[in-house]
């Protein structure tokens, strides 16, 4: 049997929603981080937990750009900051990283 390793898909600049001044610089999950993402995954709901996009979104985030704090001040990607983004902002880049990690890059751009 011959196992065919693949280059995977490239990393991408988001914009999230409607606002092109905030962007995320993604990459697609690795083989090994798609079996963790995937033990994360609630049947019942047919949904992704919580866990899962978090794994996903730590991962896999690799700069941003418009991220601002309280005092309008631009901050630099860290985890930490990371973690204190809105539930939708990490909801959403986690949808993202997962059709950039479980579709071919043809599907990706259609």
């Amino acid at each position: 049997m011959t196992i065919k390793i693949t280059n995977g898909l490239s990393p991408e600049w988001y914009a999230l929603g409607a606002d092109p001044e905030t962007r995320f610089h993604l990459r697609p999950l690795t083989e090994a981080e798609k079996l963790d993402v995937q033990m994360e995954y609630d049947a019942s709901r047919k949904s992704m937990t919580g866990r899962g996009v978090m794994i996903a979104v730590r991962s896999c985030v690799l700069e941003w750009e418009g991220i601002v704090g309280a005092d309008g001040k631009t901050l630099p990607y860290s985890l930490d900051t990371l973690e204190r983004l809105p539930v939708t902002v990490l909801a959403e880049v986690g949808s993202r990283i997962f059709q950039l990690s479980f579709h071919t890059e043809a599907q990706v751009k259609n």
